[in-house]
């Protein structure tokens, strides 16, 4: 497994990935937007092994961070790498795959794409619920999984990163915004088969947030500086 670092407000996977928790208003049911909300600032993540007698026991002995969320709050993650060392990622949610919102397994497949790679995909906003939509990141664990080129090859470019389709805003009771895919410019074939690093993340109540650290987390509005960058 690759080695996990935390630095400031953003999480290191490796020397090739990199992911933020950008905080953002949780769009109310049935608005109507082109774009994603914009960053009210990211989120500062704890690894849970620094209070192990705090957390749930299940979190420990294993790669990954928890972060406060208000009940009006959701999160898109941003991704960050250098281009000459691009991965492909998948996102767990639950049971579901967070880019097709189809059911959970670690293969990669491409008909149809069902991960992403970074940092071609500079954000990702939520769960595939249906032809159109994205629901937003509000609480449900996640988990990124990392997978490298094979040993021995140079990934090159295919075809230029472009938009695969569109996710959109719809009217329901559920929380939807605009989400875009971007293709695999390298091909499936330039990842290895099963992922050579995880992270997991936790969302907690600010309340538990306090439990466990002893801190208070600032609400939205008393952070919000507009971003549009992940």
């Amino acid at each position: 497994m690759l080695a996990v670092t935390i630095e400031r407000e953003r999480v290191r996977v490796g020397d090739r990935f990199s992911v933020s928790f950008q905080r953002t208003r949780r769009v109310p049911p049935g608005e109507l937007g082109a774009l994603p909300p914009s960053s009210r600032g990211a989120l500062v993540p704890h690894r849970p092994d620094e209070f192990a007698s705090r957390v749930p026991p299940e979190w420990l002995g294993r790669p990954g961070v928890f972060v406060p969320l208000f009940p009006d709050e959701a999160v898109w993650l941003g991704f960050a790498g250098a281009d000459a060392k691009p991965v492909a990622l998948k996102i767990r949610a639950g049971s579901q795959n967070a880019v097709t919102g189809g059911a959970w397994n670690e293969e990669l497949h491409d008909q149809p794409q069902d991960y992403l790679v970074c940092p071609d995909q500079s954000s990702w906003d939520g769960v595939a619920c249906g032809e159109g939509q994205i629901r937003q990141f509000t609480g449900t664990p996640l988990d990124l999984l990392i997978y490298e080129p094979r040993p021995g090859v140079t990934v090159k470019r295919l075809q230029p990163g472009l938009p695969d389709f569109y996710y959109s805003l719809d009217l329901s009771s559920v929380s939807f915004v605009t989400q875009r895919l971007v293709s695999d410019p390298y091909g499936i074939t330039s990842w290895s088969s099963e992922p050579t690093s995880r992270l997991s993340i936790y969302f907690v109540s600010p309340s538990s947030y306090h439990e466990m650290t002893g801190e208070d987390p600032l609400p939205i509005d008393s952070v919000y500086t507009p971003r549009l960058l992940p």
